[in-house]
């Protein structure tokens, strides 16, 4: 039994085990190991506390970004395709989107360029309008739209040949977007089941204003209140004054 306050050492003869620094065992060494390469706890711990901490900000990256599914049923339900048309414009066949929710069309400055390298004459297929490039366009996901330039574009669609109104901006494709404001103008209409009411149509969106006349005239003196006849001339139908 030692004084107090001594601190008692272990002999040096006294083996110690062999830890093995690959998988963290004893009894062997690293160079006699049969298991797979052992990571040190601390290393898995940082690599997993890091994951924690970037992990929900990458997904909310890639779910702004783009939408994946893995099951056919979700895409059904939950995405739906994209209503794609082949078109002719600038000498080329390309896709545009026909978009019955976007109010403009947009021509990405991408598919100029492309139809320049192939020899185009873009000044016979684009007029353009100007001081219409003033206007603050979103996309889907609210995102603020940089707008060049304001044209009309020679486009050939089921064989229809116009000049439509859109808006130049930068896009990472090549894919046209059709707006409301050129589909009727292509023949194009929207419609639900059997009903014969195009649903882009100005009539069918917007309440129809006809005059109102008072059938017969009444003096109301200033400040005064008095009922009076009122009609309109267009038919039998019930109307709202």
């Amino acid at each position: 039994m030692g004084n107090k306050g001594e601190i008692r050492r272990q002999p040096a003869d006294v083996d110690v085990p062999k830890r093995c620094y690959q998988c963290g065992k004893f009894g062997h060494i690293a160079k006699d190991c049969r298991s797979k390469k052992y990571e040190p706890v601390n290393r898995v711990r940082e690599e997993n506390a890091q994951r924690e901490t970037v992990s929900f900000s990458t997904a909310l990256e890639e779910w702004l970004c783009a939408t994946a599914t893995t099951e056919e049923s979700q895409e059904q339900e939950f995405v739906g395709r994209k209503l794609l048309v082949p078109v002719r414009t600038m000498n080329m066949t390309v896709q545009a989107l026909l978009d019955t929710g976007s109010e403009t069309s947009i021509a990405p400055l991408s598919l100029f360029k492309r139809a320049k390298d192939n020899g185009a004459d873009l000044d016979a297929f684009v007029e353009r309008v100007p001081r219409m490039t003033k206007v603050t366009i979103r996309d889907a996901s609210g995102n603020k739209m940089e707008v060049l330039d304001s044209i009309r574009l020679v486009v050939n669609i089921f064989g229809r040949t116009e000049k439509l109104a859109m808006y130049v901006s930068r896009s990472p494709n090549d894919v046209l977007i059709l707006g409301t404001n050129v589909l009727h103008r292509l023949a194009l209409k929207l419609m639900q089941g059997q009903s014969p009411t195009n649903l882009l149509s100005n009539s069918s969106n917007e309440q129809t204003v006809y005059p109102a006349v008072v059938k017969k005239r009444i003096y109301v003196p200033p400040g005064g209140r008095k009922m009076v006849t009122v009609a309109y001339l267009q038919g039998n139908t019930d109307a709202i004054f």
